[in-house]
């Protein structure tokens, strides 16, 4: 390996923890979009915004456990990475 492993657990620690944040964000948001959303109505196929909006949500919840289970294993598994 190119770096030692406590630089190696300290880099996958930060990323972890941006990624973590990033998808936050995405989930914050999302839930504002989607508030706003359930006021307005698709033209096209009369669906409610609402529930097409609901997708980032929880694409980001899956995201931010993902990144957390995924750190952990690259800390506990820093040979693994």
């Amino acid at each position: 390996p190119a770096l030692k492993r406590g630089v190696r657990e300290v880099i996958a620690l930060f990323s972890g923890f941006l990624i973590t944040v990033y998808s936050m964000v995405v989930v914050i948001w999302g839930v504002r979009l989607l508030m706003i959303g359930f006021g307005q109505t698709s033209p096209a196929m009369q669906v409610n915004m609402g529930l097409v909006y609901l997708v980032f949500p929880i694409a980001g919840g899956l995201m931010v456990l993902e990144s957390i289970l995924s750190t952990i294993d690259r800390v506990r598994n820093p040979e693994g990475m």
